[in-house]
């Protein structure tokens, strides 16, 4: 009887032994199930998080003082920053980066040039060098009165010098900018006089100036802060200076990144500017117009570049 007893109670003890050994592996099997969960909502929050940062890290455009405003690469053409780029602009200045051009390609820096009537015969508010009537100098000179102070007399004679006629040469103008792309650029004179006349828009200038930049004597030249011309048979020696204050590290408007450019004013006082710059181991063209704040353009440089940067 007791050995009857002692195998009943052995069998019921296996009996709760696995039991219990079925329950454990039950939660066992839970836990890792729990676990894998806890797992992939991790990995859910941590995409969520990387897509949270990599959306907070975008840049805001800053606002520019200019209405226009065109950034791109200067050898690829990859569009930085658009506003307004394909508003009809006044180029005003700008527009001697094609005048300087065309002059490279078809003349020789030791042309020796003539001043006639016509090309000192300017407005008031036309910058100039003072040259006068018959007054003779090398092109390579008259090239840097044309693009460091601005010189629209030096802009005239250039013209005259390349193409017999200032209309002849604004032919030869309006011929190279179709040539390069331009779709809604007319020129009806060399200077940018008369600014009213001479149309452009940001877009077609980056076209013209990533030409106008990748002749090394034009770059060169729009990249010098001052410049003396020699005595003529007419005048004493000229200093003269750029007006691109971007380029004077005693200015408050110097950016390091700026290696040459080309300025505008319009007959209403709004500004323009043309440069090309070197950023992140690459060289932009960024092109200002219509800003109606006379320094505004210059700080313009600065916060263009910093956003690409």
């Amino acid at each position: 009887m007791n050995k009857y007893i002692t195998m009943v109670c052995a069998a019921i003890c296996a009996a709760l032994l696995l039991c219990a050994c079925e329950k454990s592996g039950s939660l066992a099997e839970t836990s890792s199930n729990t676990s894998e969960i806890s797992s992939e909502a991790s990995e859910t929050s941590n995409e969520i998080t990387e897509e949270s940062t990599t959306a907070e890290i975008v840049k805001e455009l800053p606002v520019f003082s200019s209405s226009s405003v065109y950034v791109a690469d200067a050898e690829s053409g990859q569009e930085l920053i658009a506003v307004n780029e394909t508003v009809s602009a006044i180029p005003a200045s700008t527009v001697k980066l094609l005048t300087c051009l065309i002059a490279l390609e078809r003349g020789s820096l030791n042309d020796v040039i003539t001043f006639s009537e016509t090309a000192v015969a300017l407005s008031s508010d036309a910058s100039n060098i003072a040259a006068k009537a018959g007054e003779q100098m090398t092109l390579k000179d008259a090239l840097y009165g044309l693009m460091l102070p601005s010189g629209c007399d030096c802009a005239n004679a250039i013209a005259e010098h390349i193409s017999g006629s200032m209309e002849a040469f604004c032919e030869l103008m309006n011929e190279y900018a179709t040539s390069l792309g331009c779709t809604d650029t007319y020129f009806t004179n060399p200077s940018g006089l008369d600014d009213w006349a001479n149309t452009t828009t940001a877009k077609d200038m980056y076209l013209i100036a990533a030409k106008a930049f990748s002749d090394e004597t034009l770059l060169e030249i729009t990249g010098t802060q001052t410049y003396t011309i020699p005595a003529t048979n007419m005048s004493e020696e000229r200093s003269i200076k750029n007006t691109n204050y971007t380029l004077f590290e005693a200015s408050e408007y110097y950016d390091s990144r700026v290696i040459a450019g080309k300025t505008g004013m319009t007959t209403t006082n709004t500004r323009c500017l043309v440069i090309i710059a070197q950023t992140e181991g690459r060289k932009v063209i960024c092109v200002f117009y219509d800003c109606p704040d006379l320094y505004g353009v210059f700080s313009d440089v600065t916060k263009a570049l910093d956003y690409i940067s």
